[in-house]
């Protein structure tokens, strides 16, 4: 066979390969098929705006602990409760009475890392509690430990901006440099 006869072969066969369906079968309507599209697992609204929800927040007010409502960021979680209290009261609550012990004291908490489930939470001070006078931080850091355990947390650590462990004040007077409770500041929590 020459070299012309031999190609005029290939494109016959390729042609003949083409149109004759390859051997699918072929239908004389159309079909449906079946969407495989995952289905969204994320709680976030369809516009990518957060998702607000009520939480509670402790502020101070006659030097007890008092939880007062507050609308936060739900994909957000801990660090958005820690930022309500740095925000403080708000005028309704102030003219109330109420106060947050981070209010003009610290600039910013925030949370340094968290168990899955949110039940052991490790907060950065990022200052340290000399701004704020000795018989007020165990109402601060209480705020904090009563603010997370309501959403959930039952063990929470101190950082500095270092990631050096810190040393917090507990209700009588003594230091803890281990992870604290909100039971421990259970006592000064009004009611």
């Amino acid at each position: 066979m020459s070299a012309r006869g031999f190609l005029l072969a290939v494109v016959a066969f390729v042609v003949l390969g083409l149109t004759s369906g390859g051997g699918v079968p072929t239908d004389s309507a159309a079909r449906a098929v079946a969407d495989r599209t995952p289905s969204p697992t994320s709680t976030a609204s369809p516009t990518g705006s957060p998702v607000p929800a009520a939480a509670s927040i402790f502020l101070v007010r006659n030097n007890q602990l008092i939880a007062v409502s507050r609308e936060v960021d739900i994909d957000v979680g801990a660090q958005a409760l820690l930022e309500a209290l740095v925000a403080g009261p708000t005028d309704q609550e102030t003219a109330a009475g109420f106060r947050s012990i981070f209010t003009g004291a610290i600039d910013a908490l925030e949370v340094r890392d968290s168990s899955p489930d949110g039940t052991t939470v490790v907060v950065q001070l990022n200052a340290d509690l000399a701004g704020v006078p000795p018989p007020d931080q165990p109402l601060g850091i209480g705020q904090i430990a009563q603010t997370l355990g309501a959403a959930g947390a039952t063990s929470i650590g101190f950082v500095g901006g270092d990631g050096n462990v810190l040393g917090v004040p507990l209700p009588d007077g003594t230091i803890a440099t281990a992870a604290v409770t909100p039971a421990q500041y259970a006592a000064l929590v009004a009611g």
